[in-house]
């Protein structure tokens, strides 16, 4: 029997939260206002540092997203 290939922990976390950067980036030019912060130059520059944090984070790393990817490195030794 086949064993089930499963997306590894860190990689869902690094996904996510690169999805929640970019939500928060899609409010912010809706005009809705996420951070509870006042002054609209210290939003806008976290929302920044958020995303570029987020999407090096999640692509940095090789992210085995797809089932064919993990099993093909399951077979060749190079996952757990």
């Amino acid at each position: 029997m086949e064993e089930r290939a499963r997306i590894d922990t860190p990689t869902i976390i690094r996904t996510t939260i690169l999805l929640l950067a970019l939500i928060n980036t899609t409010l912010q030019l809706m005009g809705y206002k996420v951070l509870p912060l006042t002054p609209e130059n210290v939003e806008t520059f976290l929302t920044i540092v958020l995303n570029v944090a987020a999407a090096l984070a999640a692509w940095w790393k090789d992210n085995d997203i797809r089932r064919s990817t993990i099993v093909k490195k399951k077979k060749a030794g190079l996952r757990k």
